[in-house]
C-alpha cells in the first residue's frame, strides 16, 4: 500500500475546494499519508508598490452552470489555505505538517513551468510523487488505485503514469471516468513556434490487465516514484513557458530511462476554464504591471530556444552558426546548466524522436497507432 504521497498543485484558484472536497475528506483511501505541496500565486494587498491586478470575481453563471469571472484591480485574493487550516476537521493535517505552502505575489508568477519547479522543491522525501493542477475532483480511493496501476507497469519503479483528466462542470459527474485516456498524439504548428503540442488519442479497454506505454507526459497530472525527481529534476530556467513544457519533460524522462504509461482509469476530473470565462492569466498581470501588453511573447522566445536546443531542432544551434539562412545561435541563457536540466544518458534523443514519431526537419508528428491501440506494455 502507498506510503506517503506528496502532491504538487501548481495553481491556487479554488484550492480550498480541491483540498477540502477532494484530496482529504471524500476520496483518499489513506489521507493521513498524504503530503500536499501548494504554490499560491495571489495578490495579498500588502504592498503599495504592487497593487492587486488579477483578482478573480464571479459575475454570474453560463447555461451550463459554469462561473463566469472578471479580473478586478485593487482587491486582495482570499487565502484559502488559511481557511482550510482553520477548519476543525482539517486542522490536524496542517498541524502535522502535511500541507506545505509557498506564497508568491501575483507579479512574481512566471508561468507553469517555474511553478512546477517550486512545487518539486516542497517534496520532503516521501516514496511517491504526483503533480496536478487545481480544479480537480478525485475518485474514491484514488491514491490506492494509482499505486496499484503504477506497480503493474512493466518498467516499475522507473515508470510514470500520466494523462489529461477529462473535463467536468461543477463536480458532475463524479470520477472515475471510463475508459482512461491516452496521450498518443502531438501537433507541430507555426503559431506555437513549432514546439510539439501533446494531445489525447485512444482509450483504455475494460479488460486491460496493466497500463500501456505512451511517448508523452502531461504536466496537469502525473504520478510516479519520487526517484523521478532525482533523475529528472525540474528545470528552473523556463520562465514564461507554456507550449513546449510537456515535450521537454517527456524527452528528458525517456532519455533518463523512465517509461511513460496511460493509467487504465481516469481517476480525476478537471474543471477546464476556457478564456471566454474570464480567467486572469499571469501574462495579463505582467502586461498591466509593466504597461507592455504581450511582452511575454518576446520573453518566451528565449525559453523556446532552450527547448529547441535540447530536442535537437536544426535551426537553433548551441555553437557557431553554419551559415545556413534561418539558422541561429541560441542565447547563453538558453544553455545555462543544460548538462543538469537537459537530457538523460540512458537513451538517446534520436531514439526518443523515433519512438515518439517526431520529425523536426519536416515539422511533423506521426500517427502513433501503436500508442492509441495500447500495444506496447
Amino acid at each position: 500500500m502507498c506510503s506517503a504521497i506528496p502532491f504538487a498543485l501548481a495553481c491556487s484558484h479554488e484550492i480550498k475546494q480541491s483540498l477540502h472536497r477532494n484530496i482529504f475528506k471524500l476520496t483518499a483511501h489513506s489521507p493521513d499519508k498524504l503530503f500536499v505541496g501548494v504554490i499560491v500565486n495571489n495578490c495579498f494587498g500588502t504592498d503599495d508598490d504592487f497593487p492587486c491586478r488579477g483578482t478573480a470575481e464571479v459575475t454570474g453563471q453560463d447555461q451550463r452552470g459554469m462561473d463566469v469571472l472578471r479580473s478586478v484591480d485593487g482587491v486582495p485574493d482570499a487565502n484559502h489555505i488559511e481557511t482550510f487550516c482553520s477548519n476543525s476537521t482539517f486542522a490536524k493535517y496542517c498541524d502535522a505538517g502535511q500541507i506545505r505552502v509557498l506564497y508568491l505575489h501575483e507579479v512574481d508568477a512566471l508561468g507553469p513551468a517555474v511553478a512546477r519547479y517550486y512545487s518539486s522543491r516542497l517534496w520532503g522525501g516521501e516514496n511517491y510523487y504526483m503533480q496536478v493542477d487545481s480544479h480537480l475532483r478525485f475518485a474514491r480511493g484514488w491514491d490506492e488505485l494509482l499505486v496499484e496501476d503504477l506497480r503493474l507497469t512493466s518498467s516499475f519503479p522507473r515508470s510514470v503514469l500520466s494523462t489529461y483528466p477529462p473535463g467536468f462542470v461543477n463536480f458532475r459527474p463524479d470520477p472515475p471516468y471510463l475508459p482512461g485516456t491516452r496521450l498518443c498524439r502531438c501537433q507541430i504548428r507555426v503559431d506555437e513556434d513549432y514546439l510539439p503540442r501533446v494531445e489525447m488519442k485512444g482509450h483504455s479497454s475494460e479488460n486491460e490487465t496493466r497500463p500501456s506505454q505512451t511517448p508523452f507526459m502531461g504536466a496537469g497530472l502525473f504520478f510516479t516514484t519520487a526517484e523521478f525527481l532525482v533523475d529528472v529534476p525540474f528545470d528552473p530556467y523556463l520562465p514564461w513557458l507554456f507550449m513546449g513544457e510537456e515535450a521537454a519533460l517527456s524527452v528528458r524522462a525517456w532519455t533518463a530511462g523512465w517509461d511513460m504509461y496511460a493509467p487504465r482509469r481516469s481517476l480525476a476530473g478537471h474543471q477546464y476554464r476556457p478564456a471566454r470565462y474570464g480567467n486572469p492569466h499571469y501574462w495579463d498581470i505582467w502586461g498591466k504591471f509593466y504597461r507592455r501588453p504581450q511582452m511575454e511573447d518576446r520573453l518566451t522566445s528565449t525559453t523556446h530556444d532552450r527547448i529547441k536546443v535540447m530536442m535537437g531542432y536544426p535551426e537553433v544551434s548551441p555553437a557557431a552558426s553554419d551559415g545556413v539562412e534561418g539558422h541561429r545561435v541560441a542565447s547563453n541563457y538558453s544553455l545555462v546548466e543544460l548538462d543538469h536540466y537537459g537530457l538523460g544518458s540512458r537513451r538517446s534523443r534520436e531514439e526518443y524522436l523515433e519512438f515518439a514519431e517526431i520529425d523536426l526537419n519536416k515539422r511533423t508528428c506521426g500517427g502513433l497507432e501503436w500508442c492509441a491501440e495500447g500495444t506496447l506494455q
